[in-house]
């Protein structure tokens, strides 16, 4: 069950990342976000 939720946040995190590199071209804000959803992911490894 664990590494499944593992699994499960890696592949978001893939997406995420493929997603940031097709749209390169968008405003600071998008970045900012970036960094908060990389910050939240690197908690909540820490957690479980």
């Amino acid at each position: 069950m664990v590494s499944n939720k593992k699994e499960t946040i890696d592949v978001m995190i893939s997406r995420f990342n493929k997603n940031q590199k097709i749209n390169k071209s968008q405003t600071l804000k998008d970045n900012h976000r970036s960094l908060f959803i990389d910050f939240y992911f690197k908690n909540f490894r820490k957690k479980n």
